[in-house]
């Protein structure tokens, strides 16, 4: 299965042409992602420098590093290595200067990646129903109901969504992307807020084991058990400080059974490989009763 989607196309040449990183390009992407929390800033600049590493082929930050061509006799780069040595060990950006700095050594897809609309909607610093806006508008119309004009709306309702059956949540976690995800955190809002399921709903089992897959073995991700616990506050916001202990530490230990998981299969990263991982999780999560994001 493809699992590249809207958001996550790579093909260099190709944005390159059609998709320069135009300075009001720039200005839209540095608005957004300053606008999130350190930890999702944090989360964001090393996800999108590790996945500049692997779409263009460069196989260790070393070697990207030597690509991008800098002088050492030119004392205004003398710092730019170490930027990147920081930024793929999950040093968030809090500078304009700095993210020009990132712009000026990656393509429109890596740099779009600083403001997935998935990011802005674990930071819960805006109203879900914008997030959804944002979300549709990388995404498209295909979660929406077909009476739903939500292109002419600043936000949009979760009532707009399409009633979620088995083979659109199946086929949303087997994309294994962040738009996938989004768009199950979006369901399982919709089911927990507007139609009232009982926890963990249908479609949070899938969100809580593409989460781990995504954030705790695909990707190297500094502040993942931060992020699983603000996704714990948006979707269970009324819960006491013990549940949110008991949470981070059943997360903390998920975790480390999907590094287990990723052990246990040889060494090699191949979509095969990320596929079992990925199945042997939700299985996981499916067969156990799980709390999920409870």
């Amino acid at each position: 299965m493809n699992n590249t989607s809207s958001i996550e196309l790579n093909n260099f040449w190709s944005w390159e042409a059609f998709y320069p990183l135009t300075e009001d390009r720039r200005t839209e992407i540095k608005s957004q992602y300053l606008a999130l929390s350190p930890v999702m800033r944090s989360v964001a600049g090393q996800i999108a420098v590790q996945r500049h590493l692997e779409e263009n082929n460069h196989p260790s930050m070393a070697r990207f590093i030597e690509s991008l061509d800098y002088d050492s006799m030119d004392t205004t780069q003398l710092k730019c290595p170490n930027f990147w040595y920081k930024l793929f060990a999950g040093r968030a950006m809090t500078q304009s200067n700095t993210i020009d700095l990132f712009f000026d050594g990656v393509n429109y897809p890596t740099a779009s990646i600083l403001m997935h609309p998935l990011w802005s909607l674990i930071d819960h610093r805006v109203p879900i129903e914008s997030s959804l806006k944002q979300f549709a508008i990388q995404f498209g119309g295909k979660l929406f109901r077909k009476l739903c004009s939500w292109h002419c709306l600043d936000e949009i309702p979760l009532s707009a969504l399409k009633q979620s059956y088995p083979s659109q949540r199946q086929k949303q976690f087997e994309a294994r992307s962040f738009d996938s995800l989004n768009a199950l955190i979006f369901i399982t809002l919709n089911q927990i807020r507007e139609c009232k399921h009982l926890r963990p709903t249908t479609a949070e089992r899938y969100a809580y084991a593409l989460f781990l897959f995504l954030f705790g073995y695909k990707y190297r991700t500094r502040k993942k058990l931060d992020m699983g616990i603000m996704l714990n506050e948006l979707l269970t916001p009324s819960s006491s400080s013990g549940d949110r202990d008991r949470f981070e530490q059943r997360l903390s230990s998920d975790q480390g059974r999907i590094i287990e998981i990723g052990l246990s299969l040889p060494p090699t990263v191949s979509d095969e490989a990320e596929s079992i991982v990925c199945t042997k999780t939700l299985h996981w999560i499916l067969a156990s009763n799980h709390p999920c994001f409870k």
